[in-house]
C-alpha cells in the first residue's frame, strides 16, 4: 500500500504534526494496513473528513500511521418505506446532501462543519441546529452499523445496546465501515429563512422555539449593543426552482484573508460582523437548506485569520444563561480576540450511548478565541466545573481528562490513552 507523508493540522489549527496516511480502496486493503501496524508494533487512527479539533484526528507520536475512509464514500441502499439509509463511513455529509437535491431527502442532526463525514458524525455524536425532542443528536439516527474489529473481522451489528457501543465512541471499540440511519423526508431543499435582530442574553434565551425546525443565534464577538446578535429561523417550504449556491470559499477570499491575518485586530474582525450584520439582518427569504447549513464562505477559512489558531469549547447552559455567559466572557474579553459565539438549542438525548454532550436540555453555546497559555485555559476550564457545566469533549482534550469518573468505562479508558499519548486503539 502506497503511504503518503505531510503535515496536517486540525479544523481551529491549534496543532501541526507530521504524518504518514493510507488511503484504503477496499476492506482487503484496510485488514492488510492494519496487519501492517501490528507487525511494525506502530499505533494507527481514523482521519477522514478533516474537521475534527484539537488532537482527535492527530497521532501524538511522529511514528504513528493515520487512515483515510475517504474512497469508503458509497451511498449503499435507500429504503423509503422505513425511512432509512445505508452509507459508508467515509461519505461527506455536505455531498451527500448535494446528491439527495432532487430526492427530497436529508438528515438529523446535522453538524455544522462542511468537511464532516458520516463515520465522525457517529464517533464524536454530533449535534445539528434542528435537534428535537425525538432526535437529539446524530447517535438517536443510527440503526445498525458494520465494523471491522481489532482482529480484522468483520461484524453486523443491529442490537441497539451494542450499535449504542459504537456512538460517541471516537474510533477506539473498532472501525465503522458503513451505517443504516434515519433520514428525513422534506418537502423541498429549499426553506424560508427569517432573521431577527436580538440585543442581549436575555432576548436570546426566550427566542428558541421547540417547533422551529432549524434555528440558532450568531452573536457579535466584540458584544457591541447595535448589533449584538442574529437568530436564524428557518421553515421547510414547498419549492422547484434550484436555490443552491456554492459557498466554498474562493482562491481570492483565501488569499484577502491569509494577508489580513498578518494585520489581525480587534478592528479589522469588528468590520467584518458590522459587513455581517448589514447583510443578515432583517432578511426573509428562501434559500438552499445547503446554504443554510453551511452558509457562510467565510467559516471555511476562519481558522487561517487566526493564524495562532482557536482556543475552542462548546458548553451546554440549562439555567442562569445571562450570568453564566456574562461571566465566561468577562475572563475572555481584553485578554483575547472572540473569534465566534454561536449559540442553538439541543434536546436531552434518552439512549446511552458512550459519549453524549446532550445530557440535558438547553442552549449550546459554542465560541472560539486566539490560542492563549495553559493559565488562561485553566481559569475559563474552572469556572466550567466549578458551575457544574456540561462541556463538549470533542472540541477540548483537558475537559474530557478533567470530567473523568471513575464508574465511567469509556471515559477512563479515553483518559488512559491520552496520557500515555496515544490517541489511538
Amino acid at each position: 500500500m502506497k503511504i503518503n507523508t505531510g503535515k496536517i493540522s486540525p479544523w481551529n489549527r491549534n496543532l501541526k504534526i507530521k504524518v504518514k496516511v493510507f488511503y484504503p480502496k477496499n476492506i482487503k486493503n484496510l485488514t492488510e494496513i492494519i496487519k501492517l501496524c501490528k507487525k511494525q508494533g506502530r499505533k494507527y487512527l481514523i482521519r477522514t473528513g478533516n474537521c475534527s479539533y484539537d488532537g482527535k484526528s492527530l497521532p501524538n507520536m511522529d511514528d504513528d500511521y493515520v487512515i483515510s475512509l475517504k474512497n469508503f464514500n458509497k451511498i449503499i441502499k435507500i429504503n423509503k418505506k422505513s425511512s432509512t439509509i445505508i452509507l459508508q463511513t467515509g461519505v461527506i455529509i455536505s455531498d451527500f446532501l448535494k446528491k439527495m437535491k432532487n430526492k427530497n431527502i436529508s438528515l438529523y442532526s446535522i453538524p455544522g462543519g462542511s468537511g464532516i463525514s458520516i463515520g465522525g458524525a457517529i464517533s464524536a455524536n454530533a449535534i445539528g441546529k434542528d435537534s428535537n425532542k425525538t432526535i437529539g443528536s446524530f447517535g438517536d439516527t443510527v440503526c445498525k452499523l458494520t465494523i471491522l474489529n481489532e482482529k480484522g473481522k468483520l461484524k453486523r451489528i443491529s442490537k441497539k445496546k451494542e450499535v449504542n457501543n459504537y456512538v460517541g465512541a471516537f474510533g477506539m471499540n473498532g472501525i465503522i465501515i458503513d451505517a443504516e440511519i434515519k433520514f428525513k423526508k422534506i418537502l423541498s431543499q429549499n426553506v424560508l429563512l427569517k432573521t431577527k435582530k436580538l440585543y442581549n442574553f436575555d432576548q436570546i434565551w426566550n427566542a428558541f422555539n421547540d417547533n422551529i425546525e432549524y434555528q440558532f443565534v450568531q452573536v457579535d464577538p466584540l458584544l457591541r449593543k447595535k448589533n449584538f446578535a442574529i437568530l436564524f429561523n428557518a421553515f421547510s417550504i414547498k419549492e422547484k426552482k434550484n436555490l443552491f449556491k456554492e459557498t466554498n470559499a474562493s482562491i481570492f477570499l483565501t488569499l484577502t484573508v491569509k494577508l489580513a491575518s498578518f494585520f489581525m485586530s480587534d478592528y479589522l474582525w469588528g468590520l467584518f460582523y458590522k459587513v455581517f450584520d448589514k447583510l443578515n439582518s432583517k432578511v426573509s427569504k428562501k434559500i438552499d437548506l445547503h446554504n443554510l447549513y453551511y452558509q457562510n464562505s467565510f467559516k471555511n477559512v476562519l481558522p487561517i485569520f487566526f493564524k495562532e489558531g482557536i482556543c475552542e469549547y462548546e458548553i451546554l447552559i440549562s439555567k442562569n444563561f445571562r450570568k453564566i455567559m456574562s461571566k465566561i466572557l468577562s475572563l475572555i474579553k481584553g485578554k483575547y480576540t472572540l473569534s465566534y459565539i454561536v449559540i442553538k438549542k439541543i434536546y436531552n438525548s434518552k439512549n446511552n450511548f458512550n459519549y453524549k454532550f446532550n445530557k440535558k436540555t438547553g442552549l449550546s453555546v459554542s465560541f472560539g478565541f486566539t490560542n492563549i497559555d495553559p493559565k488562561g485555559k485553566d481559569r475559563v476550564e474552572n469556572f466550567f466545573k466549578k458551575n457544574n457545566l456540561e462541556v463538549n469533549a470533542t472540541k477540548n482534550d483537558r475537559i474530557l481528562i478533567k470530567n473523568n469518573k471513575k464508574n465511567n468505562l469509556f471515559m477512563s479508558k479515553y483518559k488512559k490513552i491520552l496520557e500515555v499519548n496515544e490517541i489511538s486503539r
